[in-house]
């Protein structure tokens, strides 16, 4: 029986596609999958339709039968869906890009997007990197970024759109490849000059922020809270942090909340 879903409860229900050992499916298993999704959401969320209507929910349903009228890889079929999940509007009920063919793709050195990206106002710029920093990113594989940013958007549940742009920025390397494949051309703006590159040699400049770390700044303590992942290190990471403010007499912290995107709770509270 085909059950390309894995449910896995934290604080609420988070569902991932793993869709593992299965690079075809046919019409009669992508409809298995999908009522298995519904069932399973149904079953083990408290109240999956607090912000899209059970009846809105069903209509969507219904247009998404009518697409799965032939064989489809596991990608396209994940692209159906995550959006489907994503209309629900409830940031703890997620549906992933679909992990192993994203591994699949840059173990078999696929060109992945080569930047860390920075979204404001609806624009996309290239961020922390030395040679392109700033430059706004307009196109991607000769698509307009306001196209390619409105399907990525569809992909990623979030109640508030200021929690969506930074589970994108985050994922974008992933995103990117799902939503355009390899990437081939990237078109971007740069002192008001347009810039296209199709091959670049530096570094991929990836490098995901500490989940959480302190620094002092001009006498005051700043806490960057990034992640709530891994109880027991934050315990102590915490510890060793109000020592240090106590030693040094500080007596201004900052905890900084923007970039978190949550997990547990517990190291919320």
């Amino acid at each position: 029986m085909s059950k390309t879903f894995a449910t896995l409860i934290l604080i609420l229900i988070f569902l991932h596609s793993s869709l593992i050992g299965q690079k075809i499916l046919t019409p009669e298993e992508q409809l298995e999958d999908v009522t298995y999704l519904v069932e399973r959401l149904e079953e083990i969320h408290p109240n999956p339709y607090a912000y899209l209507s059970k009846e809105d929910f069903n209509q969507r349903i219904e247009v998404l039968k009518n697409e799965l009228r032939g064989e489809m890889s596991k990608s396209d079929f994940a692209n159906l869906l995550m959006p489907l999940v994503s209309a629900l509007g409830d940031a703890h009920t997620e549906m992933e890009v679909p992990r192993t063919a994203f591994q699949e793709f840059k173990e078999a050195g696929g060109r992945l997007f080569p930047f860390l990206i920075d979204i404001r106002e609806d624009q996309l710029f290239v961020k922390d990197h030395p040679s392109y920093g700033e430059a706004e990113i307009i196109q991607i594989n000769n698509r307009d970024i306001n196209e390619i940013l409105e399907a990525i958007r569809s992909y990623v549940s979030a109640e508030r759109k200021a929690f969506r742009e930074v589970v994108i920025e985050r994922n974008w390397q992933s995103y990117a490849c799902f939503e355009l494949g390899e990437i081939q051309t990237i078109k971007l703006l740069r002192d008001g000059k347009e810039l296209e590159l199709n091959k670049w040699t530096e570094p991929l400049s990836i490098k995901r922020p500490a989940a959480y770390e302190m620094e002092i700044v001009k006498g005051k303590a700043w806490l960057h809270f990034n992640r709530m992942t891994n109880l027991g290190a934050f315990k102590k990471f915490l510890k060793r942090s109000f020592l240090s403010i106590e030693e040094q007499g500080i007596d201004t912290l900052i905890i900084d909340l923007r970039q978190n995107g949550g997990v547990d709770s517990r190291l919320g509270d």
